[in-house]
């Protein structure tokens, strides 16, 4: 299962409507690929028109979130809050990461 709290969900409330208005399909896509400083990395979350054939689907705060099976393996229980701070960005709370590098967006498997 993915997550999102509320202050991701404006965020990405606001993305899917300024990119897909008046789409009740539509959702972001999560996904991971090996890389980055840690092993994995997230790719950016990105608006897609619907679900890929094989994707798993969930709803969080109203919001459709598209995962393929693999990437679901290595972040199943992650929550995605954002921040408006210095740093702005999505947070990915991960509890199948040991360690994640500075910038937040590769992580390593426990």
């Amino acid at each position: 299962m993915i997550t999102i709290t509320l202050a991701a969900a404006r965020k990405l409330k606001s993305m899917v409507e300024k990119s897909q208005p008046n789409n009740s399909e539509a959702g972001i896509r999560l996904a991971v690929k090996a890389g980055g400083c840690s092993g994995f990395t997230y790719l950016p979350l990105s608006v897609a028109n619907r679900p890929d054939q094989h994707d798993n689907v969930f709803l969080s705060n109203r919001i459709l979130i598209f995962i393929d099976h693999k990437s679901l393996v290595l972040v199943d229980g992650t929550e995605i809050d954002y921040s408006n701070n210095l740093l702005e960005g999505f947070i990915f709370n991960n509890p199948k990461a040991k360690s994640a590098c500075g910038c937040g967006t590769s992580f390593e498997l426990k």
